[in-house]
């Protein structure tokens, strides 16, 4: 799965079926050094500016190894598992660990909200105050945020959230499908049903209904959208208005993965990787005889120096100044342990004792002010500890203790 809205500030990106998500930071000014890949043993990140490789997985702090939906949001990285939600400063990895009472679908951003869909309905996090509210009941399958609005693919048909009215608007023109995914281009909003492609035209407004593919991957240029149908590659063609199959390259078979350049489209197949450049005409193909450690290739991206390919096994990426091939394995990683201490909404936890979690919640805050005049200098100070320490046994029994000053 490839980067697809990489104009966009905030955004997020959503597998398909078991394909990886390939995620470039570069659009974040905070993470823009990382490039994020999911494999079933947790997420690799590669860092531009060291060329050295990190891996997110259960034991740094995620919920699940596996990644259904990852996202960044000024430098802060969310990642959407099945076994809940995460989020971390992608420079420190300070995850905290969100329970949503149902499967994750969708994730969005705004200035104030962290958007989050689901069978459980729509709900918002507030990044100020750090809580979590309702929006809607109705189930999501997937979201895109633009500008003023935040797009719903549900079960029966498009909705979408207008934030100047701040309401949930139907759209009486959109075609009542059931929609799985949302893949956005510049000019037009593709609602992904199994029978159907329903695409938005953003500058008139008009929907307008196509034949669908199964989908494996797509990537786009403009609004050129290139998609991999049991592998085979079809083109959406903005100016002819309909679907073709893509045949500038023929016995084009077995492709698994797709990613386009403003001169180049990369195929991932299963046996190598073919890069054609389509203003010159001409292509490169790589595999085991010239530099590959594995032809069966799923996915392949390429940013300004490398170009990565995934396989089932390794990422391999190809430095295309030296011209050389690098490995990174794809391997099991160190088990999760419980964490003596951690911190999550409800305040900060020890596991100090056996079968007990020992929180604390509450506020310390303290200030210092010093005024200096000629020779003089006065100091005032304040502070305000309103604490309270909690002890959950496993046994249910409670124990907790309180101080508060607030009355000083």
């Amino acid at each position: 799965m490839i980067a697809l809205l990489l104009f966009l500030i905030n955004f997020s990106q959503k597998g398909i079926d078991d394909q990886p998500i390939i995620y470039d930071g570069i659009s974040d000014i905070y993470a823009s050094e990382f490039v994020f890949i999911s494999t079933q043993l947790g997420i690799y990140t590669f860092d531009r500016n060291s060329e050295t490789w990190g891996r997110i997985t259960e034991a740094t702090g995620l919920p699940d190894n596996q990644a259904d939906i990852i996202g960044l949001d000024e430098g802060i990285l969310w990642v959407a598992t099945p076994g809940g939600l995460a989020s971390a400063d992608v420079r420190i990895n300070d995850w905290q660990t969100y329970k949503l009472p149902g499967v994750i679908e969708g994730l969005s951003f705004d200035e104030e909200y962290v958007w989050v869909g689901g069978d459980f309905g729509i709900k918002r996090f507030n990044k100020y105050v750090e809580t979590w509210e309702d929006v809607a009941e109705f189930k999501v399958n997937h979201m895109f945020s633009e500008k003023n609005y935040i797009w719903f693919a549900t079960d029966s048909g498009v909705l979408r959230y207008n934030r100047e009215f701040e309401k949930i608007e139907k759209l009486p023109a959109a075609p009542q499908y059931h929609y799985s995914h949302i893949v956005n281009t510049p000019g037009r909003i593709w609602f992904i049903s199994q029978d159907h492609f329903v695409s938005y035209r953003k500058d008139i407004e008009d929907w307008s209904i196509y034949n669908a593919l199964k989908i494996t991957d797509y990537s786009n240029l403009n609004d050129s959208l290139f998609v991999v149908s049991e592998g085979k590659v079809y083109l959406y063609e903005p100016k002819a208005d309909n679907w073709i199959p893509f045949r500038d390259i023929e016995g084009l078979h077995n492709v698994n993965g797709i990613f386009v350049t403003g001169k180049n489209i990369l195929f991932a197949t299963n046996k190598g990787l073919l890069i054609y450049n389509w203003v010159r005409r001409d292509r490169k193909f790589y595999n085991r005889s010239n530099g590959l450690e594995i032809d069966s290739l799923v996915d392949v991206y390429q940013e300004t120096k490398f170009i990565f390919v995934v396989s089932r096994y390794d990422i391999e990426f190809l430095d295309t100044e030296t011209a050389m091939w690098l490995v990174e394995k794809i391997k099991p990683g160190a088990v999760k342990r419980e964490k003596i201490f951690y911190l999550d909404e409800a305040g900060a936890h020890s596991r100090l004792v056996k079968d007990t979690d020992i929180k604390l919640q509450g506020r310390a805050y303290y200030s210092e002010t010093r005024t200096i005049s000629a020779s003089l200098t006065t100091r005032s100070d304040y502070e305000n500890v309103n604490l309270k320490l909690i002890g959950l046994h496993s046994s249910k029994r409670l124990f907790s203790l309180y101080y508060d000053d607030t009355d000083k």
